[in-house]
């Protein structure tokens, strides 16, 4: 690069930086791992591509939804029992 080139670049206004993203506030968290059978793990998976979301956000809403609603929690704890008992009959 010649020395007039880089001199006429120096003299260009600079570009405004992007301005900063608000800070979403501070929450604590905790990991939780879980073992998913495969389909239940292909499953969770094209759900995610097709809504176009994050399968961890899919769950965290499915949490708020359970949340939110006493009836799908009420739903959720019987088929849990029932997969707990799934489970036990077949040893695991």
């Amino acid at each position: 690069m010649s020395r007039g080139k880089r001199t006429e670049a120096l003299a260009r206004p600079a570009m405004p930086a992007a301005p900063t993203p608000m800070a979403r506030p501070a929450r604590q968290t905790r990991r939780f791992t879980i073992d998913l059978p495969v389909s239940d793990h292909q499953l969770l998976r094209q759900w995610s591509v097709e809504a176009e979301v994050p399968a961890s956000l899919i769950v965290l809403a499915l949490l708020e939804l359970a949340d939110n609603d006493p009836t799908i929690r009420l739903r959720a704890t019987a088929t849990a029992v029932e997969l707990m008992s799934a489970r036990r009959s077949v040893g695991q």
